[in-house]
């Protein structure tokens, strides 16, 4: 039986032909994707998404008139589905309970 040093120094399976294509693929792909972005593009895009901001700020909610909050203590929670009642029902019953081994009770 080897160790787990052993195990750890070999060398991993080579990766398949198939494996070898499609990461050359990707590479080639994202490679291209950063290509496309500059920093006029990205530049670009924050100036729209700030412009979206501006034109459409008539329509926000004041997070004060609105009171949202994180956590409210479970006020407003979902009633517990019949699969989690039917769950909670045989863990109380000792349904998942573990097995008990006789060899190793010795």
């Amino acid at each position: 039986m080897t160790s787990n040093n052993e195990n750890n120094n070999r060398n991993p399976a080579k990766e398949s032909t198939k494996v070898i294509k499609f990461r050359r693929k990707l590479e080639q792909f994202y490679s291209e994707q950063d290509k496309k972005i500059t920093q006029m593009a990205k530049e670009r895009m924050k100036n729209k998404i700030e412009q979206w901001i501006s034109d459409n700020v008539k329509d926000r909610v004041p997070v004060q008139k609105k009171g949202c909050s994180l956590f409210d203590g479970n006020a407003n929670s979902e009633p517990i589905s019949f699969l989690a009642k039917k769950i909670r029902k045989k863990i109380q019953q000792g349904y998942f309970s573990p097995v008990q081994d006789p060899e190793n009770d010795a």
